[in-house]
């Protein structure tokens, strides 16, 4: 069989010439390419790739040693090199005006261009007025890259060295190419586009939370220049305000290359390119500041610099422009679209509500630092007032103590009447002074509440005690009603007590040879909650006079004031308080029948705790051993509440077999007895222990409701206590009949010198002794000579005050354990109180609110206490 081929030449039937298998590959060569760019189409919408796969893909043809991508968008006035291959190296993109060259001129026509020749392109270069850029091609080749009749780019390749490098076939391909990569083109923008209005949307929705967040003008202006650089520029950005509204504009935040120029920029509305946008109030592009008719030249730059492109937008509140947002693009940066100022314009209405946010914050703050400082200014002038009147008025109330227990004992008691008028006067100025602190207080929203566990019972009680000789003084009957069950309610103590003051004194003044009533159950409305009732059968109200009593200044009627005297301030404070112990007060009443004042208030149950004892360490000695014997759970529960919070350690039994028993076992140091018990009561129970020589020397103190003194007296009892017993009544009572220790001196620090005279006096009179310091400086000198057992001490004095000499004391770990009870005038604070809440701070008294009792009985219960180091 012969050889079917001879020198590699075909010779059969159907074998085709050398120039058709060249066809051949080629064609099979451009469907490869076209598949090679197809697949890299379909794989990625970014298109450094794409570019990279067609220059690679269309060298398998021919040369392409000179090849550029131009990239263009719609409306620009450049287009853009995205990739260019020149003679055989990579260039950096670069920027061209709209009909720069023979790329310029397929971007503005949309057609192809096909220069085969040296001659054609120099021609076609003249008869079209084109400006060539580079070298001069032998050969040139370029198309459009056409979505629909929108150019998006151009696709060109060159030869330097030979005339017709590329054929018609050539042109035919590259345009089949560019069909292809201008969709892909079309994409990547539109892709690019929806990232870019992403980022613009995030960062309108961040500067519209920082809006939110802060009201810190240039904090927010700056951040917002941040983003705006982020996104729109390389170069600098910068927000200029209008801060004397006198159209002067400087700039308030800045951000990028020229920040330190930019702060010092300033303009005038109506001159320059800025200051004409703030006159017109209208947004605009300047994609060539150096040919721009109203440009100004910044001090900084050189004065060559041209081409910088401008976008600025006015920020507008009410109308009225306060500033301008401008953002400037170097020459080598692509020009600005209506996209970009778009943008900016949204940027420009948020800088505009963080403005005016600011603005409205700015006045409202002025407005409040100027209520604050009159506030500071009525709040020191009540301070020093306070503190003025609260002093002298003090020293009276102690000396027509001295004077009265004088009186008695000279033998002249027509003068007691006199004294106790002197004494009630100073305690109703005192009142009035309260009570006008307190409502200003109020009203500057200052009154701070102190919860803290308060013994219903015993609160009652002293409440009935205090208002016996007002009853007895109109002919009054008062009946105190408490709902069995009730122990403990958690509310400030001193302001429900002072309530209920309040309207027991109001229906005191109104009621003659009535029955006034309080009462305390749980609230049937709310549970948790606590009610008092008021009730009198005095001259009663009518509903226009019930309409403005709580007002403040206020009384039922002109002649009400005129007729039983007040100032009208106890029940506007009663609903004040009310209010900010979350609870409220009403009141119903019928002329000539009555009245009933109702507070309720939330605070039932509350947790059985020892408020007084908190603070006390649990390694402290009581003050002494104490046994209750009483049937009633809820005295034992009270009496031993009030003995544990002093310092006592308490023993309760529920009946007198129980008590001997006790008795009998720990030795109590004092004995508190009832009378009528079931068995063996309290006459045989108080006989057992006298008749028992090892219990017989224990003082017994009678608590009954009868009134059997002399009785009890006959039986040995050391004292004789007629229910209800106060707080101070009780402590007192145990406290004189505790075995003797010794005292050690009493230091009374005090500048106002009638006051401190009367305090040593008292304190002299009651066996004490005691040594005195007219301010800090002169106690701390007395400290250190001579410890003293306990100290008195004022916070308001000249040099060293009292909150300087407890710090000192604290110092020292010998002084540090040395009680110390405040007697003050000021109205202290929450501050204040932070600052004396030391375990070495036995109580604070107000100047004016204690008696010399008061007094005394605190001293014999803290010096007898050590306090913890």
């Amino acid at each position: 069989m012969e050889d079917s081929l001879s020198d590699g030449t075909a010779t059969g039937p159907g074998a085709r010439s050398p120039e058709e298998s060249h066809v051949g590959t080629r064609q099979l060569t451009r469907l490869s390419i076209l598949m090679k760019i197809g697949q890299v189409l379909a794989g990625t919408l970014e298109l450094e790739p794409l570019m990279e796969t067609v220059y690679r893909e269309v060298g398998r043809i021919f040369d392409t040693t000179n090849f550029v991508i131009v990239l263009y968008r719609q409306g620009a006035a450049e287009w853009t090199v995205a990739f260019q291959v020149e003679r055989g190296r990579r260039e950096a993109p670069s920027r061209y005006p709209l009909g720069a060259g023979l790329t310029g001129h397929i971007i503005k026509t949309g057609k192809s261009l096909f220069l085969p020749s040296f001659h054609s392109r120099t021609d076609f270069l003249a008869k079209e007025g084109i400006n060539a850029i580079g070298d001069l091609a032998r050969s040139w080749m370029g198309v459009p890259l056409l979505v629909g009749e929108s150019v998006v780019g151009v696709m060109a390749v060159q030869d330097y060295e030979t005339e017709g490098a590329y054929t018609l076939d050539d042109l035919e391909l590259f345009s089949t190419i560019a069909s292809q990569i201008a969709v892909a083109v079309r994409n990547a923008q539109l892709y690019k586009d929806a990232q870019m209005r992403a980022r613009e949307m995030d960062a309108i929705a961040a500067i519209g939370r920082d809006i939110n967040s802060t009201l810190d003008l240039h904090a927010v202006l700056g951040r917002i220049a941040a983003s705006v650089l982020n996104l729109l520029t390389r170069d600098s950005v910068a927000i200029f305000f209008d801060e004397g509204k006198n159209g002067n504009f400087r700039a308030a935040a800045v951000a990028g290359e020229e920040s330190e120029q930019l702060f010092a920029l300033s303009f005038t509305i109506g001159h320059g390119i800025l200051g004409a946008i703030a006159a017109n109030g209208k947004p605009e592009i300047i994609n060539d500041t150096y040919r721009d008719a109203r440009a100004l030249h910044i001090a900084g730059t050189a004065p060559e610099a041209e081409g910088d492109k401008l976008m600025a937008v006015p920020l507008l509140v009410l109308d009225r422009v306060i500033g301008v947002i401008a953002v400037w693009r170097s020459p080598n940066e692509p020009p600005f679209l209506m996209a970009d100022l778009n943008f900016l314009e949204g940027i420009g209405r948020q800088a505009s509500v963080a403005i005016r946010n600011a603005q409205l914050f700015a006045q409202a703050t002025e407005a409040l630092a100027q209520a604050e400082a009159a506030n500071r200014a009525k709040s020191s002038f009540l301070a020093s007032m306070s503190h003025e009147l609260r002093t002298p008025l003090n020293a009276i109330l102690l000396y027509s103590e001295l004077l009265m227990d004088e009186v008695k004992d000279w033998g002249v008691p027509a003068m007691s009447g006199d004294l106790d008028k002197i004494r009630g006067a100073g305690r109703h100025l005192l009142g009035l002074i309260d009570g006008i602190l307190d409502l200003s207080k109020i009203e500057a929203g200052r009154m701070t509440v102190y919860l803290e566990d308060v013994e219903l019972p015993v609160m009652l009680a002293e409440i009935e005690t205090t208002f016996k000789p007002l009853i007895v003084k109109n002919r009054n009957r008062l009946i105190v009603e408490l709902e069995p069950g009730l122990g403990i309610f958690h509310s400030d103590a001193k302001k429900v007590r002072q309530v209920l003051y309040n309207l027991l004194s109001n229906a005191v003044k109104f009621t003659e040879n009535g029955t006034i009533r309080l009462c305390a159950a749980r609230d049937g409305q709310q549970e948790g909650w606590l009610c008092f009732a008021v009730s009198d059968t005095g001259i009663g109200l009518s509903q226009k006079q019930i309409q403005r009593i709580f007002r403040e200044f206020s009384q039922a009627e002109d002649s009400t004031a005129r007729d039983y005297g007040g100032t009208g301030l106890g029940l506007k404070l009663c609903r004040e308080f009310a209010n900010l112990l979350g609870g409220e007060i009403s009141v119903s009443s019928d002329l000539g029948v009555g009245t009933t004042f109702t507070f309720r208030l939330p605070g039932l149950p509350a947790a059985a705790t020892d408020t007084q004892g908190s603070s006390r360490s649990a390694t402290e000695s009581p003050l002494g051993h104490v046994l209750i014997i009483d049937d009633d759970p809820a005295v034992r529960d009270g009496i031993s509440r009030m003995l544990t919070g002093e310092g006592f350690h308490v023993m309760a039994a529920a009946n007198g077999a129980e008590g001997l028993v006790l008795a009998r076992r720990h030795k109590p140091q004092v004995i508190t007895l009832d009378i009528a018990m079931p068995d063996l009561d309290g006459w045989q129970v108080l006989g057992r222990l006298k008749a028992d020589p090892e219990l017989r020397h224990i003082p017994v103190v009678l608590m009954t409701v009868l009134d059997d003194r002399a009785k009890g007296f006959a039986l040995e009892a050391s004292e004789f206590l007629q229910k209800p017993v106060s707080r101070e009544q009780l402590i007192e009572v145990v406290l004189r009949w505790l075995p003797e220790v010794p005292r050690s001196p009493v230091l009374v620090v005090e500048d106002d010198a009638p006051a401190r005279e009367a305090i040593v006096k008292i304190l002299t009179a009651h066996g004490l002794e005691v040594s005195s310091a007219a301010n800090g400086e002169h106690a701390w000198e007395s400290m250190q000579k001579l410890r003293p057992g306990l100290i008195l001490l004022d916070l308001m004095m000249p040099g060293m005050d009292g909150f300087q000499l407890l710090e000192a004391i604290q110092g020292k770990a010998d002084l540090r354990t040395i009680p110390v009870v405040v007697l003050t005038a000021m109205d202290l604070s929450s501050p204040d109180r932070e600052r004396l809440n030391r375990p070495q701070v036995r109580r604070i008294f107000r100047k004016g609110d204690y008696s010399k009792d008061d007094l005394i009985g605190t001293i014999r219960r803290c010096a007898l206490i050590k306090s913890p180091a």
